[in-house]
This record gives C-alpha cells, structure tokens and sequence, in this order.
C-alpha cells in the first residue's frame, strides 16, 4: 500500500488534528502538551532574583541535567505550564573508560554531569516571568541560602 494512501487513511481516523511539518514531511499530531513532549523549564538564581537559564526539556530532571553541565551545584528548576518548583543537587564527574567513545573523543566530552533530587513544591498555576519573586519566596521555604532543606 502506498504511503500517502496510508497517511490519509489515519488522518480520517483520527480526532485530533494532524498538521503536516514542512521540513521533514512527516505527519505531527497538535494539540495539547502530553507526556514525553517538550515543556519549558526555568533554572532560577535564587540570589539575584532572576531567570538564570531557560531550557526546553522533557522532564524538569533533563532540565536540571543541562544545567548541571554548566557547574551549578544547587539547581533549582520551575516548570512553567503546571508551576512545580524542583530542587536537586548537581555535580559533574570525569567519563569512566567504558562511556568513552568516538562521540566523546572527536567533541572532546570528558565529564558527565549527575543530580539527585531533593524535593519539590506545587504551586497549582501555570508560571509567568512576573512570578519570579514569589517563586524564590518560596524555594526559601523550602532550602536556606547553603541549600539545606529546612
């Protein structure tokens, strides 16, 4: 059977609307944000007040991985579609011998960063930039200024 003739077929079925991506041609399904897709998340500087980072990740773990890359110890991540705040604790370590490879070679990757969460806080709203000084407010509730839980 050919291709388009399937594609058709599944658009037909379907009853979210399907929109066809101009770049690749392959057929995307739009609609409200699911498990798995890409959400925006803050790394907020608790110290100054401000949005450090803004990364598009799939979990607020994968956020506070990219911004473990950059040598942040205390991470905290505000996830702004469901207003969940995250702390963890990052680091980076050397690649052990068995992670090395071409990859890590030919782009001269020698650390890998790690975090391990601490806790969270529900906020129950979606997040703007204008929430920025009640977020800190209450990340301090929750980590006094060494990053110990209180």
């Amino acid at each position: 059977m050919d291709r388009r003739i399937i594609a058709r077929q599944i658009m037909e079925n379907l009853e979210t609307p399907l929109r066809q991506c101009s770049c690749n041609k392959k057929f995307i399904i739009s609609g409200q944000k699911k498990d798995g897709q890409m959400g925006k998340f803050w790394h907020i500087d608790r110290t100054n007040e401000n949005i450090a980072m803004e990364c598009n990740s799939v979990s607020a773990r994968s956020a506070a991985l990219k911004v473990a890359t950059r040598n942040t110890s205390q991470i905290c991540i505000a996830d702004t579609s469901n207003g969940k705040l995250h702390v963890f604790q990052g680091s980076k370590r050397l690649l052990a011998d068995h992670e090395k490879n071409k990859f890590t070679e030919s782009r001269n990757i020698t650390t890998k960063p790690e975090v391990r969460k601490m806790c969270y806080y529900t906020m129950n709203r979606q997040l703007e930039r204008k929430d920025v000084s009640d977020i800190v407010r209450h990340l301090s509730m929750l980590i006094d200024d060494d990053g110990v839980l209180n």
